[in-house]
């Protein structure tokens, strides 16, 4: 079971705090369909939404990709009701996606927002039509082995720089388990599938 998004006002959101400097958000992904639209899958934002870096889907509906307010690039491509691993890390204005605990893409665009708020499925306005479980957010930007390491994890391997942690096992399972009391907000009509 898994959290799923239909639309880009179902979401989930956590606009009280967000990881402002290093980080990485690791997840599991599933997507369900190729909408042949551009879909955000984790975007962090400064608070009014003008700078931003984000992992996302392409204009196919199947290429992964990093977007920043002043750049973008392309990853490999995903197949419709694949899991993939997927962590996106931030280190200064160098942002670095893992695909399956393998670097994937690099982008060192000049977009480094203090980030207040990050949406998961969508940015309110593109969203990805997929699932997505276990995500765990962390305060400081994890090696490949890291990242590796977390991959086959149900719990975070390591608690050190553990921002937060939800299994998105259901629509219901947005409670950060982290002990940090960062829960995540539920928009809209998200589904579990």
């Amino acid at each position: 079971m898994a959290v799923s998004s239909n639309a880009a006002a179902d979401y989930l959101s956590r606009s009280a705090s967000a990881p402002s400097g290093a980080a990485t958000f690791a997840f599991w992904l599933n997507l369900e369909s190729d909408n042949n639209a551009v879909g955000a899958i984790i975007t962090a934002a400064n608070s009014g939404g003008t700078i931003y870096y984000s992992v996302s889907i392409g204009s196919n509906g199947v290429l992964l990709r990093i977007i920043t307010s002043a750049t973008s690039t392309n990853g490999s491509t995903l197949t419709v009701g694949t899991w993939y691993h997927i962590a996106l890390t931030r280190n200064g204005t160098t942002k670095t996606v893992y695909l399956n605990g393998v670097q994937d893409m690099q982008n060192t665009g000049s977009a480094d927002p203090t980030v207040s708020q990050f949406f998961v499925l969508s940015d309110t306005a593109q969203f990805a039509p997929a699932r997505m479980q276990n995500l765990f957010v962390f305060d400081t930007d994890l090696t490949a082995t890291q990242i590796q390491n977390l991959m086959w994890s149900t719990r975070p391997n390591h608690f050190g720089n553990l921002w937060g942690w939800y299994r998105l096992l259901d629509v219901a399972d947005i409670t950060d388990l982290s002990g940090n009391a960062r829960d995540l907000t539920a928009n809209g009509t998200l589904t579990t599938g």
